[in-house]
């Protein structure tokens, strides 16, 4: 993938010069989806997070014990999913899957942990991202729910 269209899309690359985001990518997969699959669902126990790099991607829960799933989000190009998986020990409490052909860069749990072996300062950088993505997230959750009442 090209490295300038990489940082362009993907905010978390922005302040990777060309070496850095070339060593970077040798902990990445690039996945393509079709429309209806399943990136991953809830108790498959894959740990890792997806960099979209177009297309769109629903997240769901699902309701207790039942078989209906509530939409959290949909996320495009440029967004991070998954992302709390890399940071921790379980997979993700959610459902992923492709609304249409999607591109994703993948990095799954252990190979984060590698990058922030080899490469520290990317890792940190990725952290710093990954950590302001959660936050508006979290804020943006906050807003939902005191819209409730």
């Amino acid at each position: 993938m090209n490295a300038e269209l990489l940082k362009e899309n993907i905010g978390a690359f922005k302040d990777f010069d060309a070496i850095e985001l070339e060593d970077a990518m040798i902990f990445f997969d690039q996945v393509s989806l079709a429309p209806g699959a399943e990136l991953w669902t809830y108790g498959d126990g894959k740990k890792h997070a997806g960099f979209i790099l177009n297309g769109k991607i629903v997240v769901r829960k699902q309701l207790n014990d039942s078989k209906q799933h509530v939409v959290l989000g949909v996320y495009g190009a440029g967004s991070i999913i998954g992302e709390l998986s890399l940071l921790s020990e379980r997979p993700p409490m959610l459902s992923a899957k492709a609304l249409e052909h999607t591109e994703l860069l993948i990095i799954e749990n252990h190979r984060f942990m590698e990058l922030l072996e080899r490469r520290p300062q990317l890792g940190l950088s990725l952290i710093k991202h990954l950590y302001m993505c959660t936050a508006k997230r979290l804020d943006k959750s906050y807003d939902r729910i005191t819209s409730m009442f």
